[in-house]
């Protein structure tokens, strides 16, 4: 089966991505709420298996010499063949074109890299999370929870990989999720990010947030409420032991200064 060249695979890539417990659902599907923005609104995980293949086979010589066609032709069918699986043509519901795309994944740094070799028009935008609140997160968490605690921390101080990344890269927007607690905190960073677009100004991801973070985790102690509720969780690193309150500093304090996050005991 030969796929035509996907319309929509010049536009402007929105690539959600972060550490897990950061935001990223709220954030994928608020960039999806803009009226130009085609999102799958969906995690999409296996374009890291996808991309870990493709970029094996161009990069080793062996595997060259296997190819039928040249490593730029691999890429360039690669990029648009993972078009029409992300984005098909029967999603989109308006008459008239996108004005950008956009979906969601987690990403390492060597992928990145190399999908920008041949998606240019790709552009990550990370969110990120104070560490404490994202550990605690997970910890409450149906699945991941069951992970032992310093397993959490090393997950979290791994983002620093691709935050770090991203301050070299023009194709880089890091976005915190404490700016979502202030509404025209979230106005602005939304209007600025769609603006390096050309995209109009729109209300709808700014009132996608306030109506509720979703995917909320809860302890015991939490009522329907406070589940619900930001503020109410900054606070469950207190019922931590002194035991994992010393392997949260040693994992994670170079990454909590990075980002401007205190340690608060």
């Amino acid at each position: 089966m030969r796929f035509e060249l996907h319309p929509f695979l010049e536009l402007p890539f929105l690539f959600v991505t972060g550490q897990a417990r950061s935001g990223t659902t709220v954030l994928t599907r608020a960039v999806g709420s803009h009226p130009d923005v085609f999102s799958n609104m969906m995690e999409s995980n296996y374009i890291g298996e996808l991309v870990w293949t493709v970029r094996r086979t161009v990069e080793m010589e062996v595997r060259n010499t296997q190819l039928a066609v040249s490593p730029e032709t691999l890429k360039q069918q690669f990029a648009n063949a993972l078009f029409h699986v992300l984005f098909p043509l029967e999603l989109w519901d308006s008459s008239a074109p996108p004005k950008a795309v956009s979906t969601f994944s987690a990403m390492r740094v060597e992928n990145a890299d190399f999908l920008l070799e041949f998606l240019p028009h790709l552009h990550v935008v990370n969110i990120v999370r104070n560490g404490l609140e994202v550990v605690a997160s997970r910890m409450a968490h149906e699945h991941i929870g069951k992970r032992e605690f310093r397993e959490h921390c090393v997950a979290w101080a791994a983002a620093m990989e691709m935050i770090d990344w991203g301050a070299k890269q023009d194709s880089f927007t890091l976005f915190r999720h404490e700016q979502f607690l202030d509404p025209q905190k979230t106005v602005e960073t939304f209007d600025q990010l769609f603006a390096m677009f050309n995209l109009p100004a729109s209300s709808q991801p700014a009132e996608f947030v306030s109506q509720g973070i979703i995917n909320s985790t809860r302890t015991e102690s939490d009522t329907d409420e406070s589940a619900k509720d930001l503020r109410s969780r900054r606070d469950r690193w207190r019922t931590w032991t002194q035991s994992q309150r010393a392997t949260f500093e040693e994992v994670c304090a170079a990454a909590m200064h990075s980002l401007g996050y205190e340690m608060p005991w």
